[in-house]
């Protein structure tokens, strides 16, 4: 054999090779919410089919992708760079569809929660999503936060690390039943809107209590109310003095030295009773 022959067999053993590596690699559908993770995959399989063409890279993700992620890199597929495609595709994938590190934070602190994940997996999500920007003490509370209220009573009392607080929880979360837990948590809110019912209505009448006390004050305080009892404790105290001795004002006010008189008065029929 010649060493053209020889040539041409190897070029065509090369193409069968390389095409084999093709097909050996299947790429599972991008998964969205975890690009960085589907890339580490898909990167094991290229090592063991040892695709090294960044061109052959570039297609294989492609071909992996749907309607929905091909519109986040249009701008990518409508001019590609002429070097590193793969790397170009994704890096864009990458920080397009990775959630910002404000995103995560508010993820982190508000929105993720227990649901029917095993307080474990909880665990796990809520330190992909903090990395190493929060301590392990606070990520533990917030963790704890997220757990049902028996259970976080029971680990809380534990000096054990997160790790196997974690595994002590799922089993906990296997012994108790779901609803039990749910009933629980049900009646401690009732309990709690109940208590807030009741110091909702001793409020109520000690407020109107206060307001009562307030207008009698008030009215005790007003000159309306006092003018016309003092007026009447006078006529009454005049209506007595009148029926009693029936002395005109004079005599009234200055009894025998009185230089006037004016009828009726008693104080003459007195004087002249007096002589007699």
């Amino acid at each position: 054999m010649n060493r053209s022959s020889e040539g041409r067999s190897h070029e065509n053993v090369s193409a069968e090779s390389s095409e084999i590596n093709r097909v050996a690699v299947k790429p599972p559908p991008f998964w969205r919410n975890k690009p960085n993770l589907w890339f580490f995959q898909l990167e094991a399989q290229f090592d063991v089919a040892n695709i090294t063409q960044d061109q052959t890279k570039y297609n294989i993700v492609l071909s992996a992708l749907d309607e929905h992620i091909l519109d986040f890199i249009e701008d990518i597929l409508s001019n590609p760079p002429t070097e590193n495609k793969y790397i170009a595709l994704k890096s864009a994938l990458l920080s397009r569809l990775t959630n910002s590190e404000e995103a995560k934070l508010k993820k982190l602190l508000g929105d993720l929660q227990l649901g029917d994940c095993r307080p474990s997996d909880l665990l796990r999500q809520m330190k992909s999503l903090a990395g190493s920007k929060i301590s392990e003490e606070f990520l533990k509370t917030l963790w704890y936060k997220r757990l049902p209220q028996q259970v976080h009573a029971i680990l809380s009392v534990s000096k054990d690390t997160l790790t196997n607080l974690a595994e002590m929880a799922d089993k906990i979360m296997s012994v108790y039943n779901p609803t039990d837990i749910s009933s629980i948590n049900k009646q401690d809110q009732s309990r709690t809107i109940s208590c807030s019912c009741e110091d909702n209505s001793r409020l109520s009448s000690i407020e109107a209590s206060v307001e009562s006390l307030v207008q009698q004050i008030h009215k005790l305080h007003s000159p309306y109310y006092n003018k016309p009892r003092y007026h009447n404790r006078s006529r009454s105290r005049s209506k007595s003095r009148s029926s009693s001795h029936r002395l005109c004002w004079y005599h009234y006010r200055f009894g025998a030295n009185a230089q006037k008189c004016i009828s009726p008065c008693s104080f003459k029929e007195s004087k002249a009773n007096q002589e007699n």
